[in-house]
């Protein structure tokens, strides 16, 4: 069954990062990913460029699908929820992004059980991280006791963020992400939270799928055939490029805050 390299969470010009999708599409060929995944915050304005990016691709005789996701602001925090197979215009997807619009911020616990029970799945990201609007352990654990064991197994925690490498306590994360993912049988995935095009990649998940389809990529996460692959170092170069970008992050979100 052939592994799938996968980029699970990013972000282009349409939210807070620097890249068009297409240019993250390319840059997750020259990467060697068979999966690009973009959850522009509260949005889904980029997907559809996405989309059409990875068909062309494809065309061309390149096997790369799109995750189309989202990442939504919670009451709690962030989450990803990604929804394979659909256009970005689809009413899951649309659902998704509603947060960004007036500034709403949906219940987490309706966010991840909307999601589910439209065949889609979650992704808890880099929790607990301080300063970049992530959710508590506590939070996820309370989440996960409202679900069934089939819910659970489309539920996933970002174990490794390549991004949140510059933000101290990054071992004692880690350690407790995979604890909660263990004692509720959730996904351990593991993504860049890419900015920049040149990023991409650079933290990786594994899908053992049988084949390049939407559908199997959503049957290898229920069934468990997903865990976290390679992550490349991170430079001074890097660390200072990231800083930038959040330190622009957290002024967009104070002037939203303020609108």
């Amino acid at each position: 069954m052939p592994r799938i390299k996968a980029e699970t969470h990013g972000h282009s010009v349409y939210s807070d990062g620097r890249g068009s999708p297409s240019d993250i599409v390319n840059q997750a060929i020259k990467s060697g990913l068979g999966i690009i995944a973009l959850t522009d915050h509260n949005t889904t304005r980029g997907l559809g460029e996405l989309i059409e990016a990875t068909k062309r691709a494809q065309n061309q005789g390149t096997n790369i699908i799109a995750l189309p996701g989202v990442e939504v602001t919670t009451n709690k925090g962030h989450v990803g929820v990604y929804f394979p197979g659909r256009e970005a215009g689809s009413p899951q997807l649309r659902w998704a992004e509603k947060a960004g619009e007036h500034n709403w911020r949906p219940s987490l616990v309706d966010v991840v059980k909307y999601t589910l029970d439209h065949n889609g799945v979650v992704v808890f990201n880099h929790p607990e991280t301080p300063h970049i609007g992530s959710v508590r352990f506590d939070d996820i654990k309370r989440v996960a006791e409202s679900l069934s064991d089939l819910q659970r197994r489309g539920a996933g925690i970002e174990v490794f963020s390549w991004m949140g490498q510059i933000i101290p306590g990054v071992s004692q994360r880690e350690e407790q992400a995979h604890k909660v993912a263990a004692d509720y049988g959730m996904r351990e995935v593991a993504g860049t939270d890419y900015h920049r095009p040149p990023h991409v990649g650079s933290q990786q998940t594994i899908f053992e799928a049988r084949n390049f389809t939407s559908e199997a990529i959503l049957e290898a996460f229920y069934e468990g055939k997903v865990y976290p692959g390679e992550g490349r170092p991170m430079t001074l170069f890097d660390r200072a490029q990231i800083v930038s970008d959040l330190s622009i992050g957290f002024a967009q979100g104070l002037l939203a805050s303020k609108s």
